[in-house]
């Protein structure tokens, strides 16, 4: 990272040093950083050059070495317990603002517990179905991880979408933390309390609520969920290719015979 003539771009970001993490508690606590790392006349000695010139083992290496598999499984664990997070906010959301009664609440809410089980269903099928590979080493099955990559942006925005439409306004009018130790705190404390929650709970939960669905941190691992596995039409293809369906297609030549 010292090397002459490397150089590092970042992004702006997305914390607000300026606030405490009642008023941002995710924006504050885990913002990375985004950067363009440049290289302009940078001397790499080649005891650390791994390929040079030979675009088919470069390509070969990610799929051959089982790399795919495991950091795609990494990646879908990680991407369930982000979906059970958003989940559990929901409801603690649901239930706070008293709301979870409503059948129609109950049938979003419902939405999101399901989808999480399908997800943690897809990560142990792929975990049961895995197979050795020509080293030893026993890897997932991919099929059921792609199925995951190719779901979970939908399931998690739609997590964000009922976060949103259960918060509603409240969101958007939530005083800075600052205030409940000022000379109005009292007032905000009998203005914002309820039979169900305190006043700061509440101020925590709608700051929590608005961090995750509406900040620009939000809206950055939105985009991540979408993108950060690469093109989500051409992951939807491959899953396509690879499916294996010879039991329906018994079936369906069987009929047809």
């Amino acid at each position: 990272m010292n090397s002459d003539g490397l150089s590092i771009v970042c992004r702006k970001p997305f914390n607000r040093p300026e606030h405490s993490e009642f008023d941002y508690p995710l924006s504050n606590a885990f913002d990375e950083i985004d950067a363009y790392i440049i290289f302009e006349d940078v001397f790499i000695p080649w005891s650390d050059v791994f390929v040079f010139q030979d675009v088919k083992k470069s390509n070969q290496f990610f799929i051959e070495s089982g790399l795919f598999q495991h950091t795609t499984l990494q990646d879908q664990a990680r991407g369930s317990v982000k979906l059970e997070f958003v989940t559990s906010l929901a409801i603690e959301l649901a239930q706070r603002l008293g709301v979870d009664k409503y059948l129609n609440v109950q049938e979003m809410l419902g939405n999101l517990t399901a989808n999480l089980e399908l997800v943690r269903g897809a990560l142990v099928n792929s975990e049961l179905t895995g197979s050795m590979d020509d080293a030893g080493v026993f890897g997932p099955n991919l099929q059921p991880l792609l199925a995951i990559r190719a779901q979970l942006p939908k399931m998690y925005e739609l997590a964000l979408t009922i976060i949103q439409k259960l918060g509603a306004g409240s969101m958007m009018g939530v005083p800075d933390g600052r205030d409940f130790d000022g000379k109005l705190g009292h007032v905000l404390d009998e203005m914002m309390s309820s039979t169900l929650m305190s006043a700061e709970y509440r101020a925590k939960l709608l700051n929590l609520s608005w961090d995750v669905s509406g900040e620009s941190f939000g809206q950055r691992q939105l985009m991540y969920e979408y993108y950060h596995g690469g093109d989500p039409v051409r992951i939807r293809a491959q899953h396509y290719h690879s499916e294996d369906l010879h039991i329906g297609d018994a079936m369906l030549k069987r009929i047809l015979k």
